[in-house]
């Protein structure tokens, strides 16, 4: 079958997350709405889940390769919240369903993604452990996946820019300085 006629399945449940929430989205509603049948529908997704499972990670893929991967930390960070902010509506559904676990999960993984081959990066360049940049990724993501999550549950409103900065000040040289404490500390042993 043509790659189209995901890419409809797909772009009609967008269009459905839009307008409601995500546990009122059926099948029938989307395959309504793209003009394909239910065979055609679960010959691309198991399932509804599996369909927004594909989406997120098809927009986390073109977010990493594409624009990512040359950015700085606060750049990514940044980028994550306007393609959040890009859409809101949808966002809010999800966060706000049912599933809410679900739209907490992906973000948390779109994070790690991001930030965990830069951090091994710095680390490999320290001589530090892969294990140990794995940890440092948690500390980072748990800090913005926070800020994100309290974003979100406030409304999303635009000012994120303004602490993104903040917080990435405070943050700046914070994994070299981790790293050489942990150096230290290995070292002490």
């Amino acid at each position: 079958m043509p790659q189209f006629t995901k890419a409809a399945i797909i772009k009609s449940f967008s269009k459905l997350l839009d307008q409601k929430s995500f546990e009122k989205i059926t099948v029938k509603d989307i395959v309504e709405d793209c003009g394909v049948n239910r065979k055609t529908f679960y010959y691309y997704f198991a399932d509804i889940y599996d369909l927004l499972e594909q989406v997120f990670r098809q927009e986390i893929s073109e977010f990493v390769e594409s624009e990512a991967e040359n950015m700085t930390l606060e750049e990514s960070i940044i980028g994550i919240f306007e393609k959040i902010e890009n859409r809101k509506k949808a966002v809010y559904h999800l966060y706000t369903s049912s599933d809410k676990d679900e739209v907490q999960r992906y973000l948390i993984g779109v994070l790690n993604d991001l930030l965990l081959d830069k951090i091994k990066a710095v680390c490999a360049s320290k001589g530090i452990a892969e294990s140990d940049a794995v940890l440092l990724c948690g500390v980072f993501v748990l800090t913005f996946s926070g800020m994100i999550f309290g974003w979100i549950g406030g409304g999303m409103k635009p000012d994120y820019h303004y602490a993104i900065k903040r917080v990435c000040v405070m943050l700046r040289g914070s994994v070299e300085l981790m790293l050489d404490n942990l150096k230290k500390y290995d070292s002490q042993k």
